[in-house]
Parts: structure tokens; sequence; C-alpha cells
């Protein structure tokens, strides 16, 4: 019985959101559904369907809106970093956070630039896959990141023992490496929206 009810629950948000179901995560006896019709960026609504015997309760939940925003120019270079021939700025882990507080944001975690990877289609360490898939190449260039093959950008999170690395994502093959800190990457930050 708590099957069906579950089986019609997605189906009718599957209907209410244009069918628009993109994954299901069950954990125990939770399952949440990411609807992406009501998705804007990093904001999104779950619907989590949960089963108590026979009681069956929905909940939903909404995650905080952020926005992607890049050091202008001039900004770049007054906080010890460089521009590429592109326009993106460029400098060092510590730097890269400097200057995302003081635009009022932050660096983006590990996951989070993963997310946006993944969302675009795009697959972790798979360098052939991702050259040759036109539309995440098209999707993460969209989203405003570099396609250059050294386009590194840094996150806020530190590979686990060592202190002195950081994880950085490179879009246009998916590769997400360990940088030591006082190398150079591209930055962008996540500010929240009110």
């Amino acid at each position: 019985m708590v099957m069906i009810t579950i089986k019609i629950l997605l189906a009718l948000v599957s209907i209410l959101t244009g069918g628009a179901i993109l994954k299901k995560y069950i954990e125990g006896n939770k399952v949440a559904v990411f609807l992406a019709g009501m998705v804007t960026l990093f904001s999104a609504v779950y619907l989590f369907i949960e089963v108590k015997g026979d009681i069956v309760e929905l909940k939903t939940t909404k995650e905080v809106k952020s926005k992607w925003i890049s050091p202008k120019e001039s900004f770049c270079k007054t906080k010890a970093g460089t521009v590429s021939t592109d326009g993106l700025c460029k400098t060092d882990a510590k730097n890269a956070q400097l200057m995302c507080k003081a635009m009022g944001g932050r660096l983006p975690t590990k996951e989070e630039l993963k997310r946006v990877l993944n969302d675009c289609e795009g697959v972790v360490d798979a360098y052939n896959e991702n050259i040759k898939n036109t539309l995440y190449q098209s999707c993460y260039k969209n989203k405003g990141f570099s396609p250059s093959y050294y386009s590194y950008y840094w996150t806020s999170s530190t590979v686990l023992g060592r202190k002195d690395y950081v994880w950085v994502v490179n879009f246009d093959h998916g590769r997400i490496n360990g940088r030591n800190k006082t190398k150079q990457s591209f930055v962008r930050c996540m500010r929240y929206l009110e």
C-alpha cells in the first residue's frame, strides 16, 4: 500500500512539474525528489516523502538562492591577481578567498563546482567524453566558466590530509584535482541572494 502511494505521489509530482523529475534520492525510509521545474541557479525545491508504517508524509525544503560573481579586471589587479586574455581573474587560494569576501561572497565548495559539472551533463575525469559533448561544453561556458584546458577554479575545500592543498575544478575536461594554495587558479565566487 505504501509503495503504491509513493508511486502515485511521484507521478503527481511529475505531472505538476511537466515531467521534470530529474533525480530521486532514497535513504532509508525517506525519498527526496529533485524538481527540475522549480530550479534556479543553486536553488531548488525538494519534496520529501517520509514513510512511517502506513503513514506517508510530504515535506518540502528550499535551498538558499545564490549566484556566481567574478572579480572585475581592475579589482583583480588591485588584489594581487592577474587577468587572463579572456578577462578572467587568476590568483592564489588565499587571495581568491579575500577577493570573494570583499565582493560579499565566498569561494564555492568542491561539491558546488562539481554540481555545475554534473548539471551540465559532464562526467568527472572523463576527458574524451567531456570534450566531445557539445551540450556540456556549451552549458558550462554559458555559466561563465572558461573553456581553456588549463583553467582550474579554486574551491574552499581543503584536500584531506594536505592542509596546504585545495581542490580545484577544470570544466573543459572535467578534472577535479588537489592544488597547492600558492599556485595560480581562476576565481569565481558565490553570493547569497536575499
